[in-house]
């Protein structure tokens, strides 16, 4: 499977390099230069932009993509921001991480 892991924090980290481990193809993206520098030898490739900008998203990979995760946790605004740019570019399989009840509610809205 083809996946990308957008945000890297704790979190996606892990899940980027388990999903890596078990012999998936993963592609991870976050807006910190420390977090890609941390990664970087792990994944097949990595992205450092800015996710809620729809010009840089358009610029990655994402119709090859079987599954896009978007596991930015600690600034709700941006992941809003990002499932939102996602759907609105017609992708299908976003699955997203939300860490309180309110971010689960508006989630679980949006999709």
């Amino acid at each position: 499977m083809r996946y990308m892991i957008i945000g890297l924090g704790t979190y996606g980290r892990e899940l980027s390099i388990n999903l890596a481990l078990h012999g998936n193809e993963v592609i991870g993206v976050d807006n910190q230069e420390s977090n890609i520098e941390a990664i970087k030898d792990k994944l097949s490739t990595v992205y450092q932009l800015d996710s809620c900008d729809e010009n840089a998203l358009k610029m990655l990979p994402l119709r090859n993509m079987d599954v896009i995760i978007v596991a930015i946790g600690e600034d709700f605004g941006a992941s809003l921001r990002t499932v939102a740019l996602l759907k609105k570019m017609g992708l299908k399989h976003i699955y997203a991480r939300a860490i309180a009840p309110l971010s689960i509610s508006v989630m679980i809205t949006l999709f």
